[in-house]
């Protein structure tokens, strides 16, 4: 008897976000698009999208084989099982809302116990200790007034333990639990106070612009150095930028370069402020605009974010040829930017080194072009293409697959 040829592992995935995934949204959002992008081109598979909260003037995206709105997860536990078994769905990834996790996990467990789940964390373990909007609601909900008074440091301290124990939350309902690199592996579990680390997975996010820099081209750059960031100084430090870029045109160095920052925020006149009080004659606010022309003209790029996750502005400059310059509080840094070859990465909050490393390639013209090729070379691992493959590796590892009988 001839053996029937075995069938690929099927692959019906339903990816929650919070927001509607538009790519105007987020960027847990965004990624979800992305996925969903790569595992249907690449992959073959069907994809759905569950979502609560829809954004103003937000178009859905059609690419999805269906989706489902869910106001209120923690209440739809009917909802959402119906929708499972409906569209035999094998895997449900939460890309980023760890709290509701467990209610995923105890909807599985009572309509479709073989579905798979997953959790996908976009941001370097505890930083959202860091976020205001986070730090409050836990100082209202869980410490009040007593620990407003101890200091900001003692809530934020508070605010990690509480973290922690929403890690743990999540790594314990899920299949998988998905970082941005291997390194946010010791600091999710030592938050979290786990020591079983088989859960783990790392899976960077896939490029979300086209095209490389032409190297041929490259005289056509100009001497920029380029920011492209939202403009709120507790996350991003915008302003430790600028004091470097102080120091450079106080020196009188590299006269014939500017620093051009697109993007927008509640902290543009702040800086705008700053700009004008030093005098500083060569920096360029741009607002809010796509980055991709920027990205073209400018040779360095800048990052001094207070903590990032593994940032995909720093994959689009080198995409373009830009060489980043990075400040060295998030881990994954390292995944990215292989120090003095294809960028730099600097102590946080060091402007006197940022200074240094800034000059050195605006003076040094072989060194930053080589740089550039360099980069160029690195931003291909993220492309969508290989990404999705390493999804659908994870997806396979998973998921029940039923044995073909003769």
């Amino acid at each position: 008897m001839s053996q029937k040829p075995k069938s690929e592992p099927r692959m019906n995935v339903l990816i929650y976000t919070v927001y509607a995934p538009t790519k105007f949204v987020g960027g847990a959002e965004l990624s979800a698009k992305t996925v969903a992008d790569g595992l249907k081109k690449f992959c073959g598979a069907k994809i759905f999208s569950m979502y609560s909260q829809i954004a103003d003037g937000a178009e859905i995206q059609t690419s999805f084989d269906g989706h489902i709105f869910i106001d209120k997860p923690s209440i739809r536990h009917e909802k959402i099982g119906a929708f499972l078994r409906e569209n035999q769905i094998d895997i449900v990834i939460n890309e980023g809302w760890y709290f509701y996790q467990h209610i995923f996990r105890a909807v599985i467990d009572r309509f479709k116990p073989e579905t798979k789940l997953f959790y996908v964390h976009h941001i370097k373990p505890g930083s959202e200790a860091y976020w205001k909007h986070y730090s409050f609601w836990i100082h209202f909900k869980r410490f009040h007034l007593k620990a407003f008074r101890l200091g900001w440091w003692h809530l934020t301290g508070q605010v990690k333990y509480v973290l922690g124990k929403k890690y743990k939350e999540a790594y314990d309902a899920s299949d998988k639990v998905v970082l941005l690199s291997e390194r946010y592996f010791d600091e999710f579990a030592k938050l979290a106070k786990i020591t079983d680390r088989s859960k783990f997975a790392a899976i960077a996010n896939a490029q979300t612009i086209e095209g490389y820099f032409d190297m041929n081209d490259y005289a056509d750059k100009r001497p920029e150095v380029l920011i492209v960031s939202r403009l709120r100084d507790d996350h991003k430090r915008i302003s430790i930028a600028l004091e470097a870029w102080r120091k450079i045109e106080s020196r009188n160095e590299a006269k014939e370069w500017t620093l051009r920052i697109v993007g927008d925020g509640p902290d543009a006149e702040r800086y705008k402020r700053f700009v004008e009080s030093k005098g500083l004659r060569r920096v360029r606010f741009e607002g809010h605009q796509p980055p991709t022309p920027f990205y073209k003209s400018a040779s360095i790029f800048l990052l001094t974010s207070f903590y990032e996750g593994r940032p995909l502005t720093i994959v689009e400059a080198q995409q373009y040829g830009c060489v980043p310059i990075s400040s060295d509080s998030f881990a994954a840094v390292w995944d990215q930017i292989a120090d003095g070859k294809n960028g730099f990465v600097v102590p946080f909050a060091d402007t006197d080194c940022l200074a240094q490393r800034l000059v050195r390639l605006m003076t040094d013209s072989p060194l930053r072009q080589q740089m550039a090729a360099a980069a160029i070379d690195e931003s291909r691992q993220y492309e969508l293409p290989l990404i999705a493959a390493q999804w659908k590796q994870l997806i396979d590892g998973e998921i029940l697959t039923e044995k073909i009988a003769d």
